[in-house]
């Protein structure tokens, strides 16, 4: 159908090009206080019928002669292909096929800065008096649609647990294209700094990436020599030493890591070995390191990384108690780690690391991510139109990159969802960026790498934050730490003595909380449900006074059939949900 009226504009075109001699760019003078003319802005300007009917013409026939632009600003051999980026030409304005369509690209602007179709096109009749033909609507429609197909960003849909379908751009997609930016990668740290305290100005200073993140999140591997260095992994040092690498940092621009000697001692019985294809009778040791080693313990050794020499797989023991010649090391040892003080419900330490099975053997990028949320609306008190919005930044980018406008990236938004619905998706994305990782392009090692993504921390002012934790406004809360038990029993307290030094910390903090507690509690708490009428009238049916209670018995969240069925005894619908 748009073909059509695509060829029916064309043969328009071309029949008043052939009324016109073929002129078809045409230069009108016009004077706007020239009352001799159309008149606009004179004080003596008098519209009769017959002026509106020529001025209507004169509109008409400047639409029509831009109707086609093809016709003037395609080259003759170039044929555009609707469905494909390959029939796009070789240009300096690449994406863009001339510099007309760049030109109207920024006239039309994006998002809020956005122009209407009907200003759109009156600009064109504008400008096409100076001599200039700007791409007509549909023409820049549909080259809008290439190069957002060109960027392949793609948007995830996602229905929340109470009906509402939302919209949010995939984060793989968002950094990979950051990977892929030269003009952000040269940038961008992916290790976290070592400073000794000093000079902290940035993310990648921080200790919690450094040092507080749990073994499957933390740097995983750095390349160095041509090999991939993974932590958790035996490797030789250049003096024969085995270490294993437990965290790997940067300091004064020299990679290095934290690592420890493992233990030895004669094989016992496994039952465990976590490898089909080693056999039991191959295994002459256990292989031991201590459990929750963290990173300033006395234990750890500080070694430079290009002190490393052979990876797991390399290393060879020279002689065995049977004389058969040298054997691979890993055939003598199970393919995992026996952590020293650890619970029986945790997991073993895989060998080979996971991570080296993924990668493929492709360089891992570490990409931290700090997310935003915040509520906008129009109104000071947000009461209508008010849209909650994600926005993430790169935590390996250095704060006067962080501020600018063009690395801080959208996520969603949505004017009806609440934050935790809109999370929802987020969560799962990221979940699935730090379990499973995801590949791209790396413009500055000109390869193909694998990238691993975590949120680093969260941004959000005290009622947003308040949303997410399920707790109430600080600012008005009797309880308002999240962290510890810091609480008075009335708001009038809270202007007392005691409270203020209880904020304070004097004589000592307030007990902290206990995040075991705090699940707990959330499992036994009650959702209400008060009905109310769709049009704001009083409740429906004087059903108020008979709240409905359901009690949450699985840290589950609400099923959205479980809340079909309580909006069945609601009358006119559901005015609020509260949660104790």
């Amino acid at each position: 159908m748009e073909m059509d009226v695509d060829y029916q504009r064309h043969q328009m075109h071309q029949a008043l090009a052939e009324e016109q001699n073929t002129n078809t760019n045409r230069i009108v003078n016009v004077d706007s206080n020239d009352p001799e003319g159309f008149g606009f802005g004179h004080e003596a300007t008098n519209f009769s019928e017959g002026d509106l009917e020529h001025l209507g013409r004169w509109i008409s026939d400047a639409f029509a002669a831009g109707m086609h632009d093809e016709h003037f600003l395609m080259d003759p051999d170039y044929e555009s292909d609707g469905d494909s980026e390959a029939g796009l030409p070789e240009s300096l304005w690449f994406p863009f096929p001339h510099k007309e369509y760049y030109v109207a690209e920024l006239i039309l602007g994006h998002l809020h800065h956005m122009l209407s179709r009907v200003v759109y096109d009156n600009i064109r009749v504008g400008v096409s008096i100076l001599n200039l033909i700007l791409p007509h609507w549909d023409s820049m429609r549909r080259t809008r649609q290439k190069i957002r197909k060109l960027l392949d960003i793609h948007i995830m849909e996602h229905e929340t647990v109470f009906n509402i379908t939302c919209f949010s751009l995939s984060l793989k997609d968002i950094l990979a294209h950051e990977l892929a930016n030269p003009y952000v990668v040269e940038h961008l740290e992916f290790y976290p700094h070592e400073t000794n305290g000093k000079n902290i100005r940035a993310l990648y200073h921080s200790a919690k990436w450094r040092e507080h993140l749990g073994r499957e999140y933390r740097v995983q591997m750095v390349p160095a020599g041509g090999k991939h260095y993974y932590i958790y992994e035996p490797v030789t040092l250049r003096n024969g030493r085995i270490v294993v690498p437990i965290f790997f940092y940067k300091h004064e621009t020299v990679l290095r890591s934290k690592c420890v000697i493992p233990k030895f001692a004669k094989a016992t019985n496994h039952n465990n070995s976590g490898s089909s294809q080693q056999s039991q009778g191959s295994i002459e040791f256990d292989f031991y390191i201590r459990s929750n080693i963290q990173y300033d313990s006395p234990d750890v050794l500080d070694i430079e990384v290009g002190q490393f020499d052979k990876i797991y797989s390399e290393i060879v023991c020279p002689r065995r108690l049977l004389d058969d010649g040298p054997s691979v090391y890993m055939m003598l040892i199970p393919h995992f780690f026996s952590e020293i003080g650890a619970s029986r419900s945790s997991d073993p330490i895989v060998v080979p690391n996971p991570w080296r099975i993924r990668a493929k053997n492709k360089i891992i990028r570490h990409v931290p991510l700090t997310l935003y949320a915040d509520d906008t609306s129009g109104n000071k008190s947000k009461r209508w139109n008010k849209h909650i919005s994600f926005y993430l930044t790169l935590s390996g980018l250095p704060p006067e990159m962080t501020n600018m406008e063009y690395n801080c990236h959208f996520v969603t938004t949505s004017n009806v969802a609440s934050p935790l619905e809109l999370a929802e998706p987020v969560v799962s994305q990221l979940n699935q960026l730090s379990t499973k990782g995801a590949f791209g392009f790396d413009a500055t090692l000109k390869e193909e790498v694998m990238f691993m993504c975590i949120p680093l921390d969260f941004l959000a002012d005290s009622p947003m934050a308040a949303e997410f934790t399920n707790t109430p406004n600080p600012g008005k809360a009797n309880n308002p730490c999240r962290m510890c038990h810091l609480q008075t029993n009335t708001v009038e307290n809270r202007c007392t003595l005691e409270f203020i030094k209880a904020f304070f910390g004097q004589p000592q903090m307030p007990a902290s909380r206990k995040w075991h507690q705090t699940i707990s509690r959330c499992k036994t708490q009650k959702v209400v449900v008060r009905p109310f009428l769709l049009n704001g009238e009083g409740d429906g049916g004087g059903a108020s006074s008979a709240l409905l209670y359901y009690q949450i018995t699985r840290p589950t969240k609400l099923s959205l059939a479980s809340f079909n069925q309580v909006i069945g005894f609601c009358k006119g619908g559901v005015s609020l949900i509260e949660w104790y």
